[in-house]
Protein backbone atom coordinates (compact mmCIF):
# COMPACT_ATOMS: atom_id res chain seq x y z
CA UNK A 1 0.00 0.00 0.00
CA UNK A 2 1.34 3.32 -0.32
CA UNK A 3 2.54 5.61 1.96
CA UNK A 4 -0.52 8.21 1.01
CA UNK A 5 -3.36 5.82 0.88
CA UNK A 6 -1.43 4.01 3.97
CA UNK A 7 -1.79 7.75 5.57
CA UNK A 8 -5.28 8.02 4.70
CA UNK A 9 -6.18 4.69 6.30
CA UNK A 10 -4.71 5.87 9.43
CA UNK A 11 -6.61 8.85 9.68
CA UNK A 12 -10.40 7.01 8.76
CA UNK A 13 -9.38 4.79 12.31
CA UNK A 14 -11.51 7.34 14.23
CA UNK A 15 -14.56 7.35 12.03
CA UNK A 16 -14.34 3.84 11.48
CA UNK A 17 -14.38 2.47 14.41
CA UNK A 18 -17.37 5.26 15.53
CA UNK A 19 -19.14 3.70 12.57
CA UNK A 20 -18.39 0.28 13.55
CA UNK A 21 -20.10 1.10 17.02
CA UNK A 22 -23.45 1.48 15.30
CA UNK A 23 -23.83 -1.59 13.62
CA UNK A 24 -24.51 -5.22 15.31
CA UNK A 25 -22.16 -8.06 15.98
CA UNK A 26 -23.76 -9.81 13.28
CA UNK A 27 -23.52 -7.07 10.74
CA UNK A 28 -19.99 -6.44 11.64
CA UNK A 29 -19.37 -9.70 10.68
CA UNK A 30 -20.53 -9.97 7.39
CA UNK A 31 -19.12 -6.27 6.89
CA UNK A 32 -15.59 -7.64 7.80
CA UNK A 33 -16.15 -11.00 5.64
CA UNK A 34 -16.82 -8.93 2.44
CA UNK A 35 -14.28 -6.24 3.26
CA UNK A 36 -12.39 -9.72 3.38
CA UNK A 37 -13.24 -10.70 0.38
CA UNK A 38 -13.32 -7.56 -1.81
CA UNK A 39 -15.76 -8.88 -4.04
CA UNK A 40 -17.80 -11.14 -2.36
CA UNK A 41 -20.41 -13.20 -4.52
CA UNK A 42 -23.08 -15.96 -2.98
CA UNK A 43 -23.34 -14.40 0.37
CA UNK A 44 -25.97 -16.72 1.38
CA UNK A 45 -24.03 -19.53 0.41
CA UNK A 46 -22.69 -22.76 3.23
CA UNK A 47 -19.34 -22.45 1.69
CA UNK A 48 -19.36 -18.34 2.14
CA UNK A 49 -21.05 -18.44 5.75
CA UNK A 50 -18.73 -21.84 6.65
CA UNK A 51 -15.36 -19.48 5.23
CA UNK A 52 -16.17 -16.74 7.31
CA UNK A 53 -17.45 -18.61 10.36
CA UNK A 54 -20.95 -16.27 9.81
CA UNK A 55 -24.21 -17.61 11.92
CA UNK A 56 -26.55 -18.37 9.46
CA UNK A 57 -28.26 -17.39 6.25
CA UNK A 58 -31.17 -15.55 7.89
CA UNK A 59 -28.36 -13.34 10.26
CA UNK A 60 -26.46 -12.83 7.12
CA UNK A 61 -29.55 -11.71 4.61
CA UNK A 62 -30.43 -9.41 7.90
CA UNK A 63 -27.29 -8.00 8.03
CA UNK A 64 -26.41 -7.41 4.75
CA UNK A 65 -30.21 -5.40 3.96
CA UNK A 66 -29.13 -3.00 6.61
CA UNK A 67 -25.41 -2.71 5.53
CA UNK A 68 -27.06 -2.16 1.74
CA UNK A 69 -29.63 0.35 3.09
CA UNK A 70 -26.81 2.06 4.88
CA UNK A 71 -24.96 2.91 2.06
CA UNK A 72 -21.70 0.71 3.66
CA UNK A 73 -22.11 -2.12 1.33
CA UNK A 74 -23.25 -1.74 -2.28
CA UNK A 75 -24.16 -4.60 -4.74
CA UNK A 76 -23.78 -5.75 -8.15
CA UNK A 77 -25.95 -8.78 -9.18
CA UNK A 78 -24.71 -10.96 -7.03
CA UNK A 79 -21.29 -9.07 -6.32
CA UNK A 80 -20.81 -7.17 -2.85
CA UNK A 81 -18.34 -4.51 -1.89
CA UNK A 82 -17.20 -2.41 0.83
CA UNK A 83 -18.95 0.82 -1.00
CA UNK A 84 -15.60 3.56 0.68
CA UNK A 85 -12.21 2.44 -0.73
CA UNK A 86 -10.98 3.67 2.57
CA UNK A 87 -13.03 1.80 4.60
CA UNK A 88 -12.23 -1.39 3.02
CA UNK A 89 -8.95 -0.77 3.23
CA UNK A 90 -9.32 0.17 7.80
CA UNK A 91 -11.21 -3.25 7.53
CA UNK A 92 -8.71 -5.36 6.48
CA UNK A 93 -6.31 -3.38 8.05
CA UNK A 94 -7.97 -3.98 11.34
CA UNK A 95 -9.01 -7.37 10.48
CA UNK A 96 -5.42 -8.39 9.65
CA UNK A 97 -3.89 -6.84 13.28
CA UNK A 98 -6.60 -8.67 15.20
CA UNK A 99 -5.68 -11.78 13.70
CA UNK A 100 -1.90 -11.45 14.63
CA UNK A 101 -2.49 -11.28 18.20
Amino acid sequence: MSLVVDNLVERYAPLGSELLSTLSESQKDVLYAIATDRVATAITSGAFIKRHRLLSTSAVQSASQVLLKRGLVSRRGDEYRVSDPLLGHWLRRLIIASTAI
